[in-house]
């Protein structure tokens, strides 16, 4: 185990929460439903904190366990005009991307690092056939596109591509903590079908381990149709940290 929050404290906090609130056989949760609560909290703290850390010091410096800095991505031909710089599979958000060029020769000492010039596909085909604004390597200047598969870059046989570099928050870990639940021999599985023998921890920033248990208590009891008795609560939870709006 690493230095993050233990998965098994989150559980252990999200029932303590709910206890002082909900009790009664009937409204106890299985652990694995837990488990898929917190996953799901988390995933809306992620990406609510990624907007933040633009404009935020504190949301960035809780994200900095999920920078990834400098990644070279896989590079694969689409056809004679195009590269595929494939993102990684634990891509989440580029926050830069720079590409070494050369001319299409190569020649030695040619070499130069630019910046992509990352445009939506409307703007991007009106730039490839104006000479002022394609891609140029004299000029420094490399058009692309993103995708949910990578960046498209059209270096339109006038730039050799030698290798795309881009910095990145990945995705977090899923939360796991099989040693919670009683399988009776049988084993824990992810929502993928995959079996998780080992329990995981949180990964941000240690003052946000509570807002994940406080956010999957409410997210349980909006399912559970409690938001009678916690309709203050989520309110003030959510209007408090700017995020009442973020599920629907």
């Amino acid at each position: 185990m690493g230095l993050g929050v233990p998965t098994t404290k989150l559980v252990y906090d999200f029932l303590r929460k709910r206890d002082g609130i909900v009790t009664g056989a009937e409204n106890r949760i299985p652990v694995v439903d837990i488990i898929s609560y917190l996953n799901e909290f988390q995933e809306i703290w992620f990406n609510n904190s990624v907007k933040e850390a633009e404009r935020n010091q504190e949301a960035s410096n809780e994200l900095r366990p999920f920078l990834k800095l400098k990644v070279a991505l896989e590079l694969k031909k689409v056809d004679d005009n195009t590269l595929l710089a494939k993102y990684p599979i634990d891509f989440h958000t580029r926050l830069s991307a720079i590409s070494d060029i050369c001319g299409i020769d190569c020649c030695v000492n040619t070499d130069k690092m630019v910046n992509l010039r990352i445009l939506p596909l409307d703007k991007l085909h009106k730039a490839r056939k104006n000479p002022f604004q394609r891609s140029d390597y004299q000029f420094e200047r490399l058009l692309a596109h993103t995708s949910t598969d990578g960046l498209y870059i059209y270096h339109d046989n006038k730039i050799n591509v030698k290798e795309v570099v881009i910095d990145y928050y990945r995705k977090p870990n899923e939360l796991h903590a099989p040693s919670l639940e009683d399988c009776d021999g049988k084993h824990y599985y992810n929502y993928k079908g995959e079996i998780i023998t080992e329990d995981t921890e949180f990964e941000g920033g240690i003052y946000s381990d509570n807002f994940i248990s406080d956010g999957a208590s409410i997210l349980a009891a909006a399912d559970k149709k409690e938001i009678a008795s916690f309709d203050l609560a989520i309110k003030r939870f959510l209007q408090s940290r700017d995020l009442y709006s973020i599920r629907d």
